[in-house]
């Protein structure tokens, strides 16, 4: 184990457990949002196995804590990038409306562990529990199609098959969907079956989370550690904790000891099943951890990983008509306007000065460019007026643009620019305005066909 994960862990390992997202900037690629379908009716047709039918079901047997990981624990993998290492969950999802296929397996994480994009390894372990086997060990790419699959601990930067891919990601329930593909070759250039590999199953439908409930998590401490066990109860059922550039989350907050590079790996009962996914916790106190639970609702969106994953997997679209690649969704989120912005102050009086436009989004195409001031807000009424929203601070158009995000009503921006030696006003948004729209494709997809 020390020779082989020696050279991933030599990575500056980045997860934190308190961790912090930069966050997605989603765009559009050529489409309309008119022409994407419904996440939440194309999740109808994905499901997600079961070992039970009730929780009355004679076979269902409460076990001993390590015949339940014997059990489940060959669904836990070790997921690297190039500056972090993380965990993750082999999943049966079936997607009705393209066929179940007999060629991949999903893979559930959360959606930080991904974002960085890059190179991804993934391993898996073998019958014997082991994480050494090359044989089980894959590599993909996540978001840039120009780089090229290789394993971190070969020397020689062999490029091996793209076997791992983004099916999509949410960040505000920080879940994320992998999908391997089996006829791809590992690491030693052997193929699999889908037989070699166990995959976690859900509670059956009337099972409830309690508090004082016995639970353990499989996961990847440290990168060096993939598959620790360790144990513990459910402390509260949802629990609040809020995580930067995401904001308050509605979780499972459990006491097992959950470590840095657990993100992403399942959390499980006794009875063998799979109940939530490890996400954060708190670094300042022990035993404050949480984790994604099966299905939960805040903000009136369904943010369990259950509810997320379906939706994402349900309007994957490997290749659009514009051959686009088109990553899953999640129905009703807000667009991200595709630019930052910055405080500056000058003779005590605040400006908001643009730091970053993304090229795709809204306001690139809008044409808002760098060191633009935005010095109006002008947002629609019920007449279709467009009436200027003022405000003298950073803080005053963060509020308002938060505010925009959950309102049907456009806007247009009003931007002083240095054009020579003259400050030009000018209006963004005046001909077509601005909408906060659904998000489609997160920057880690989207990526023109090779």
């Amino acid at each position: 184990m020390k020779k082989l994960f020696s050279a991933v862990f030599s990575i500056a390992l980045a997860l934190c457990i308190c961790f912090s997202v930069s966050g997605c900037q989603f765009i559009r690629d050529s489409g309309t949002i008119d022409d994407i379908p419904s996440a939440i009716e194309a999740s109808n047709n994905v499901t997600f196995g079961t070992l039970y039918d009730s929780v009355s079901s004679p076979e269902r047997q409460e076990m001993k804590l390590k015949d339940a990981v014997s059990l489940v624990k060959r669904s836990s993998v070790a997921i690297y990038m190039q500056n972090s290492a993380a965990s993750g969950v082999l999943v049966d999802f079936a997607d009705g409306s393209v066929g179940a296929s007999d060629d991949f397996i999903y893979i559930i994480t959360c959606f930080h562990v991904i974002e960085s994009k890059g190179v991804i390894n993934v391993f898996v372990p073998d019958k014997d529990y082991s994480y050494d086997n090359l044989g089980y060990i894959y590599a993909g790419v996540i978001g840039n199609v120009n780089a090229t699959p290789t394993i971190f601990t070969d020397v020689n930067n062999v490029p091996v098959d793209n076997a791992v891919t983004l099916i999509g990601g949410d960040k505000y329930s920080d879940i994320a969907v992998l999908k391997l593909d089996v006829t791809k070759k590992t690491a030693s250039g052997e193929t699999r079956e889908l037989s070699d590999f166990v995959t976690a199953k859900l509670p059956p439908v009337d099972y409830t989370v309690v508090e004082g409930e016995e639970v353990f998590a499989i996961g990847n401490p440290t990168g060096l550690l993939p598959g620790s066990v360790c144990s513990g109860i459910v402390s509260k059922v949802n629990s609040e904790a809020t995580f930067e550039g995401i904001g308050t989350m509605k979780l499972m907050q459990i006491d097992a000891t959950i470590n840095p590079g657990n993100s992403g790996g399942g959390l499980y009962n006794l009875f063998g099943e799979l109940i939530a996914i490890t996400n954060g916790g708190n670094t300042s106190y022990e035993a404050i951890n949480f984790a994604i639970p099966m299905h939960v609702e805040y903000d009136g969106f369904k943010n369990g990983f259950v509810d997320i994953a379906k939706q994402l997997i349900g309007s994957y679209n490997a290749i659009n008509a514009n051959g686009f690649i088109n990553y899953g969704y999640v129905e009703g989120r807000s667009e991200v306007m595709g630019f930052t912005v910055t405080k500056e102050v000058i003779v005590n009086k605040e400006y908001v000065v643009v730091t970053s436009v993304n090229a795709g989004s809204q306001a690139s195409l809008k044409g808002l460019q760098v060191k633009d001031n935005i010095v109006e807000v002008l947002i629609e009424t019920e007449e279709n007026n467009f009436v200027s929203e003022d405000f003298k601070t950073y803080e005053q158009f963060t509020q308002i643009m938060n505010q925009l995000k959950f309102s049907e009503k456009r806007f247009k921006l009003v931007v002083n620019r240095l054009g020579g030696f003259t400050v030009q006003s000018v209006i963004l948004g005046d001909s077509e305005p601005f909408q906060y729209k659904q998000y489609i494709f997160c920057d880690t997809g989207n990526y023109k066909a090779q």
